[in-house]
């Protein structure tokens, strides 16, 4: 009878070096009490790419919609990887789900590379800082071969409201 083959991973927790963070990692194969053929190794991710969105259908495009923000100034700063072809086109909208006001239409957004995959939010001829500074307003993100990994800048994000139990 034949003995199924044993064998274990174990990780670091992620070393943060620069802008990267680093897994060092050991795998196993044998029992982990016994003699084993063992190798160590290392991986990383850039840290402001654990995670993305983006569309899981190739070209077809998809959008998210963001938690609300409440903007203290005009740098909006979105991370994307944008392929050959592709877009990204946001919407800034009211809490109803409506476009804020003309100006702030997806057709009217632009992005202006500011390199290491960050580009700089605008609408053409309109500013953040004309809308209403006690309200809160979501992006709804259009992608077409393109991926969002963050958005950062001179943002306020609204606090979630839980149920009270």
């Amino acid at each position: 009878m034949r003995r199924p083959v044993e064998s274990g991973i174990f990780s670091s927790v992620p070393v943060e070096i620069d802008d990267k963070l680093y897994f060092y990692y050991m795998g196993g194969k044998g029992r982990h009490t016994d003699w084993r053929e063992s190798a160590l190794g290392r991986g990383y991710i850039e840290k402001d790419k654990f995670a993305c969105y983006g569309s899981r259908r190739g070209n077809q495009p998809s959008s998210i919609t963001s938690q609300g923000f409440n903007f203290f100034g005009e740098n909006v700063e979105l991370l994307v990887d944008i392929e050959d072809g592709g877009r990204i086109e946001v919407d800034l909208m009211n809490q109803g789900g409506t476009v804020v006001q003309p100006g702030f239409e997806a057709d009217n957004s632009t992005l202006r590379d500011l390199g290491n995959g960050w580009h700089r939010l605008t609408w053409r001829n309109s500013s953040v800082m004309t809308l209403n500074r006690e309200s809160f307003y979501a992006m709804r993100i259009t992608m077409r071969k393109a991926k969002l990994w963050a958005i950062q800048g001179d943002l306020y994000v609204r606090p979630l409201k839980y149920a009270k139990p």
